[in-house]
């Protein structure tokens, strides 16, 4: 007869390793790249195969303890369950069309997950929001290998602090070049390496303005 009790416990123990690596990886994922996460349709799925190895060995413990014996499909059983899961956290992203609200004063912004938003307000009353695309094209950080800069709008310049105007759109700084413009009501920025930075920067300005602006919520 198969041992299937024996391949069973062998692994359980094997899957709940591999478990802790998902469940790590997880974590990580989360603190440093939180957008692709809350992108991914399948990471509810991730998650719970992060846990679902410890839920099945101690039903299967605790069947164990209460039966003594267990017949072999059970076993057979558990193997299938635990395989199924470990296999889980190894399917390609799926994407979920995610997006994240920010707010300016009471202005709503919704933006896709593949800008990586951060800095944002979740509520009204927020100042301003960043998000990360090619300088040459403004490709979502997540939808390009080039390297990417960071594009912003405020309600006023400095981020919304309400500094004084600059006397030129961008200017060199320690970390490379920022530019800062208005445009109506609101002051729209870049910053990032200065070789990345076109050399038309009257296009590049208006292009980043009708992109921001363009992902100004509709009106219900």
């Amino acid at each position: 007869m198969f041992p299937w009790a024996i391949l069973f416990w062998c692994s359980a123990a094997a899957s709940v390793i591999w478990a802790g690596i998902v469940f790590a990886n997880i974590q990580i994922s989360e603190i440093y790249h939180p957008m692709s996460v809350r992108g991914d349709l399948l990471h509810p799925l991730r998650l719970a195969a992060a846990f679902a190895p410890l839920i099945i060995a101690a039903c299967l413990l605790t069947l164990r303890i209460r039966y003594c014996r267990l017949k072999p499909r059970i076993y057979s059983f558990g193997v299938s369950l635990l395989a199924i899961f470990a296999v889980l956290p190894l399917l390609p992203s799926v994407n979920n069309n995610y997006r994240q609200v920010y707010w300016l004063d009471d202005i709503k912004h919704e933006i896709p997950w593949q800008y990586a938003p951060h800095n944002g307000s979740s509520e009204p009353g927020g100042k301003y929001f960043l998000i990360k695309v090619s300088a040459s094209n403004l490709v979502p950080a997540y939808e390009t290998s080039i390297r990417t800069i960071t594009i912003g709008k405020a309600l006023g310049f400095n981020y919304g602090e309400g500094d004084a105007v600059p006397d030129e759109i961008c200017s060199l700084k320690p970390y490379g070049q920022e530019c800062q413009w208005r445009r109506g009501d609101f002051v729209y920025s870049a910053r990032g390496d200065n070789d990345l930075f076109p050399s038309d920067i009257s296009n590049f300005t208006n292009s980043v303005t009708d992109l921001l602006n363009e992902l100004e919520a509709s009106s219900p």
